[in-house]
């Protein structure tokens, strides 16, 4: 368990360098930064990082997500929820998300652009992630199982999703 934690943590850590270096200041992760930092200083960080370390849209805008997905989907396998005679495994969260997002973003429901690469980008890392813990935990059900380190990491996980978010 503790190889896989610190691989999905090791993906978030860089998912966070690239929120903060080459995403808007405008996201609610680099808005608390900022309070820190003083925006000017903010900026000119940023962009001292983007000329050492030039990326491509790409890894800027699609790969993020993807990496979310696969550190999401080993922190979500162990669990699921039961409810009466139905179990829901919490392992398939991290895919119905994303891909809700983009189902709204086309249809303008939600603010943001539609991309088919960001649906296949996400079931690619999905589908990695739940090959590479796939019977590697024993599942617990999340509402009554005791609070372990496990779950925090569970419910951390889609806590930051909100830090990835666009203040208007």
């Amino acid at each position: 368990m503790k190889k896989i934690d610190l691989s999905a943590l090791i993906v978030l850590t860089f998912c966070l360098f690239i929120y903060i270096f080459y995403r808007t200041e405008k996201t609610v992760i680099n808005q608390l930064l900022t309070q820190f930092y003083s925006s000017k200083s903010f900026v000119e960080m940023q962009q001292c990082v983007r000329r050492i370390l030039p990326l491509n849209k790409f890894i800027i805008y699609s790969l993020p997500e993807g990496l979310w997905v696969f550190s999401a989907t080993i922190f979500s396998y162990p669990f699921y929820i039961n409810i009466k005679k139905y179990y829901f495994y919490c392992v398939y969260i991290p895919i119905i998300y994303p891909i809700l997002l983009e189902i709204f973003q086309y249809f303008n429901w939600i603010h943001g652009t539609f991309d088919l690469i960001d649906i296949i980008i996400c079931l690619f890392f999905w589908l990695i992630a739940f090959l590479y813990v796939k019977n590697k935990f024993k599942r617990e059900n999340i509402i009554t199982s005791s609070l372990t380190i496990k779950k925090v990491l569970f419910f951390s996980i889609y806590g930051i999703v909100y830090l990835s978010h666009v203040c208007k």
